[in-house]
């Protein structure tokens, strides 16, 4: 190899390092706004979860057996939410299967937003469309 070549080289491995030292201090910040503002979120979607529930006149039973977990039931499906703080995201579970809402980092507007199916919603929006997605 001749002299420009190990340049190109060494450059390009520079590069690199660089690119990758940036996408690392990218994700540790978002987990840090995650980790910081992802309790705020589940608490507003838990909000919105109990308020429409009580707004259906029984359709919806509402529980909340720890700060972490929320069951739903309707006569013929059951909704199970379990936020994990370590990660952070939401895990839960119906009838249609096992999924997760995670949080993504939002420049515009709210810092933090659940996404579903790459999908970002609000907290209310979000408590919507599970309890639109349970069999009644």
């Amino acid at each position: 190899m001749k002299r420009h070549q190990y340049r190109a080289l060494i450059d390009s491995i520079n590069a690199d390092d660089e690119r990758r030292s940036l996408e690392n201090f990218r994700f540790m910040t978002e987990h840090k706004i995650k980790t910081s503002v992802g309790p705020t979120l589940w608490d507003e979607l838990k909000r919105h979860l109990k308020e429409y529930c009580e707004a259906t006149s029984g359709k919806f039973d509402f529980d909340s057996p720890s700060l972490d977990e929320v069951l739903i039931a309707t006569k013929r499906d059951r909704l199970s939410l379990v936020y994990n703080p370590h990660v952070p995201c939401v895990f839960f579970e119906m009838a249609a299967g096992k999924r997760q809402l995670d949080f993504r980092v939002n420049q515009q507007g709210t810092p933090l937003q659940f996404t579903h199916n790459n999908i970002p919603h609000l907290p209310q929006e979000m408590a919507t469309l599970l309890l639109m997605k349970m069999r009644k």
